[in-house]
């Protein structure tokens, strides 16, 4: 597919008008994405408690709206021509969540919208992301993803997620051989729940 030019913009989240987009946009790309590297277990559960957490917040928004002004999480999105197309997520680490003691901050989603992908929206973000964290001088930042697909019945795991590993190649991070795996909200069998390993960008090394 040939890279369109789009005018992306990134900024803060608004937690009272972005978060129901921002659940939207999560869902298509789980169905999009996560198809290709999830067991059919894995991802029917995590689509089921999406689609379980749209409904409350259509249903009860001002309790979901008060709980986002309180979040220890901040986003950015992304948006062309006024419809936010992607976004990113992170968090400030405690200390039993750290995987290298220098880290402050992990990187908890990247997601951009399936006819949006390969178009330098997720690049944009990350972009954002990283000159936000070397303004607050911050030197590493620490995210995971799935390196290893679930188990199926012969034992065998999928490649995991090539396309993010690549994606975050490219952007200088560095795999640490720490790996854990998903918890099941449903009882899946341990086996049967997808591996992720964790990397880190050092960005006080970002050229």
């Amino acid at each position: 597919m040939a890279q369109k030019h789009y005018n992306i913009i990134c900024r803060p989240v608004a937690p009272t008008d972005d978060i129901d987009t921002i659940d939207k946009i999560t869902l298509a790309c789980e169905l999009y994405n996560g198809a290709q590297y999830l067991g059919k277990e894995e991802l029917n559960e995590r689509v089921s408690y999406l689609k379980q957490r749209i409904a409350e917040k259509q249903a009860h928004p001002e309790k979901f709206k008060a709980r986002a002004k309180n979040s220890p999480y901040s986003a950015l999105v992304a948006e062309i021509d006024g419809k936010i197309v992607g976004y990113a997520v992170s968090h400030i680490l405690s200390d039993d969540e750290k995987v290298v003691p220098e880290a402050k901050t992990e990187l908890d989603a990247l997601y951009v919208l399936p006819e949006y992908q390969k178009q330098g929206v997720g690049f944009t973000l990350w972009k954002t992301l990283i000159e936000k964290l070397r303004q607050h001088g911050e030197a590493i930042l620490q995210l995971a993803t799935i390196t290893l697909g679930p188990e199926n019945a012969q034992g065998q795991r999928g490649p995991g997620n090539v396309n993010g590993m690549q994606f975050y190649k490219r952007q200088g991070c560095v795999f640490l051989d720490n790996t854990r795996q998903w918890k099941s909200q449903t009882g899946i069998p341990k086996s049967r729940i997808a591996i992720q390993q964790y990397i880190l960008k050092r960005i006080s090394n970002d050229t």
